[in-house]
């Protein structure tokens, strides 16, 4: 590759796609707490207590929830909005 993009880790150096990358992976991380802290939430709730986009909160949820991190309730329409939760591991 032209650039190689590291982060230092305990294990070491890990090889990452790039910053914007490790920016990202922030942010979600940002976003589930939040939820975590909430308990529940709508993206636009999320955002606003963030101080970003509702369209990135609603891009980290659906990544979280593809992952098994977060689920979504709700009919995503007018009067019954999507409501997030964190999914919690099994103890």
């Amino acid at each position: 590759p032209e650039e190689l993009f590291l982060e230092l880790t305990d294990d070491g150096f890990e090889a990452i796609e790039s910053p914007e990358q490790l920016r990202s992976e922030a942010e979600r991380e940002r976003v589930l707490g939040a939820l975590e802290d909430a308990g529940e939430s709508t993206s636009k709730s999320l955002a606003e207590a963030l101080e970003v986009p509702e369209s990135t909160v609603r891009r980290h949820l659906q990544t979280l929830r593809t992952h098994g991190a977060a689920t979504r309730i709700g009919e995503g329409v007018r009067g019954d909005a999507y409501r997030w939760r964190v999914l919690l591991e099994d103890a």
